[in-house]
């Protein structure tokens, strides 16, 4: 049977951690690193290879992990048959309600990692992601970052800078301004995009359903004529 493999990680804070068989699974660095293990011998049955990563896991202390963990089993919770490629599909920048006129970005967020994120310190979260990145946790990468977008989408430009820990000379602080009325224009351009997407596939299900209908409403008035003549 396939090997099964047990990691035990030294964080930045010299804990020791055991991580969960998700945590390894999503985990492209540790499933890498368990492959250029030597095999145990003599196990006839399913065994475990535990592996002690000595060298300490750089941006990662305990609450890190711990936190990316918690991210885990909601996901496997929430999203079982969900890809992270999938998952990343559907946070999309301006998708928002498509009946809505302005974009509602926190509604492209599954409800459980929104309130896992906002639980958050900015900068706890912004560690979690390097750790999470070092890794290659890609479910947690790909929300969380989306969601520090969502939140700087919302902010002027020197917020924005504040909000990501920038410093903004006044050429930069300029150069930001026009980066964020760009990502300004293109949110408005998608959500009318969604809004437009929207109404044709709205108009396409009515027109289908009016057909639908009719063919009914005929067979139903053809059956009718066949008793009558009967």
């Amino acid at each position: 049977m396939q090997q099964k493999c047990v990691f035990s990680l030294i964080t930045h804070d010299n804990s020791e951690v055991v991580v969960p068989a998700d945590f390894v699974d999503q985990s492209e660095m540790l499933s890498n690193y368990a492959k250029t293990q030597p095999q145990e011998n003599g196990a006839e049955e399913e065994q475990q290879a535990k592996f002690v990563m000595t060298d300490k896991a750089p941006f990662t202390n305990k609450f890190h992990l711990e936190l990316i963990f918690e991210f885990l089993r909601l996901y496997k919770r929430e999203q079982p048959h969900e890809t992270p490629e999938e998952g990343a599909s559907d946070v999309r920048l301006g998708k928002g309600e498509s009946n809505s006129e302005e974009p509602n970005f926190e509604s492209t967020m599954p409800e459980w990692a929104l309130d896992l994120f906002s639980k958050q310190s900015k900068n706890d979260l912004f560690l979690t992601m390097n750790s999470a990145n070092y890794f290659g946790i890609g479910p947690f990468v790909t929300l969380s970052a989306a969601f520090v977008c969502f939140q700087i989408m919302k902010k002027g430009a020197e917020e924005a800078a504040e909000y990501l820990n920038l410093e903004l000379d006044p050429n930069s602080a300029e150069e930001m301004r026009k980066l964020m009325g760009e990502m300004g224009q293109a949110r408005e351009e998608q959500a009318k995009q969604e809004k437009a997407s929207y109404s044709a596939k709205e108009k396409k299900e009515k027109d289908e359903a009016r057909r639908r209908a009719e063919a009914e409403a005929r067979a139903a008035a053809e059956l009718e004529n066949q008793k009558e003549d009967e």
